[in-house]
C-alpha cells in the first residue's frame, strides 16, 4: 500500500501463514489469493481431524498454518521409512522413499510415493483468499471449475500453466528436456497420479511440451 499498488496479489504456500497476514496488515493482505495445501481443519481425512484434535488439546488453539501438520506428516513418513527398512541410513531411506514407498495414508491426504527428485506424487492444493478480517479461508470457487475449460482444451501452454503447476513449479517443467515419447510417458504417469486432463488436453499438452 505504500508504493501505491492496486493489484492483485496470488501467493503460493510458504504464505500460508497468518504471520504473513501480521506483518503486511490486514489492509495490505486483504484479498490476497493462496494456492496452497489445504489447512489442516479444512482436510477430512480421520488422520488429519485427529492430527487437529490432539493439537488443539495440547496447545489450547488450532493449527493455523499447515505447517505444523506437514511437518507432522513428514515425522510420520521418515518413522514409517525407518521401520519398513529397519535402517537410519539416509541412503538407505531416500531409496525406500523413492522407490518402494506408495501408498500411505498422510495427515494431508493419500501420499501415492515420491518421484527420483524427492517430490511428491498426488500433492492436493487448493485456493485460498484472505477476509476482511485477516483470515485465510476456502475459496468458495476452486481452479477447474469454471467454465473456460472448452476455451483451455486445445491451449497446451495455457493447461500447463494451470494444471501441471499445481505440482510442479513453472521453471521445472520448463527445464526439463524431453522428445514427444518422453513427455507423453511423463503426462500419462502425472494423469494417473491425480491430474485432470481429458483426452483433448492431454493431447494439447503433450504437442505443447514436445514442440515449445
Amino acid at each position: 500500500m505504500e508504493l501505491g499498488l492496486d493489484i492483485q496479489w496470488m501467493m503460493g504456500n510458504a504464505s500460508n501463514n497468518p504471520e504473513m497476514v501480521e506483518i503486511s496488515g490486514v489492509d495490505a493482505a486483504v484479498g490476497t489469493f493462496i494456492t496452497t495445501e489445504p489447512l489442516p481443519q479444512d482436510l477430512e481425512y480421520p488422520e488429519a481431524e485427529q492430527f487437529v484434535a490432539d493439537f488443539e488439546e495440547a496447545y489450547d488453539e488450532p493449527p493455523a498454518s499447515v505447517w505444523w501438520l506437514l511437518a507432522a506428516e513428514a515425522f510420520n513418513v521418515i518413522a514409517h521409512a525407518i521401520e519398513a527398512t529397519g535402517s537410519t541410513e539416509t541412503d538407505v531411506l531416500a531409496e525406500y522413499l523413492h522407490t518402494e514407498f506408495a501408498d500411505y495414508p498422510g495427515l494431508s491426504g493419500p501420499i501415492l510415493g515420491f518421484d527420483e527428485k524427492g517430490d511428491r506424487l498426488g500433492t492436493i492444493h487448493v485456493l485460498y483468499q484472505i477476509d476482511a478480517e485477516g483470515n485465510i479461508a476456502l475459496n468458495p470457487e476452486q481452479p477447474g471449475a469454471g467454465g473456460e475449460e472448452e476455451m483451455m482444451e486445445h491451449d497446451g501452454e495455457a493447461l500447463v500453466a494451470e494444471r501441471c503447476t499445481v505440482c510442479h513449479t513453472i521453471d521445472r517443467i520448463e527445464a526439463a528436456e524431453k522428445d514427444e515419447a518422453g513427455w507423453t510417458e511423463t503426462v500419462d504417469l502425472m494423469i494417473g497420479n491425480g491430474a485432470e486432463l481429458n483426452d483433448a488436453e492431454r493431447a494439447a499438452v503433450i504437442d505443447y511440451l514436445a514442440n515449445r
